[in-house]
């Protein structure tokens, strides 16, 4: 099941896609489950730390590493 949702594709900016696996850690953890929902909508809530950057820095260039000389804007992507 792991192996499955670690190979869905997400589009990238640039047109291309990308599986899931390759950009995040997919794994099961016990704890507790809810069902969030907005405008009739099901959603699932992304739970994520941030060290040595600001919050709204990182939501608008995740791939961005401060370290580097790279000033590449990416755009998020559509919902699908």
């Amino acid at each position: 099941m792991l192996r499955a949702i670690s190979k869905i594709l997400l589009p990238t900016p640039d047109g291309n896609q990308v599986p899931l696996g390759s950009v995040a850690a997919v794994a099961l953890h016990n704890g507790a489950y809810t069902i969030y929902r907005e405008g009739g909508r099901r959603y699932i809530p992304i739970k994520f730390s941030v060290r040595g950057r600001d919050l709204k820095s990182t939501i608008r260039n995740p791939d961005r590493d401060d370290n580097s000389d790279s000033d590449d804007d990416m755009t998020p992507a559509s919902p699908a």
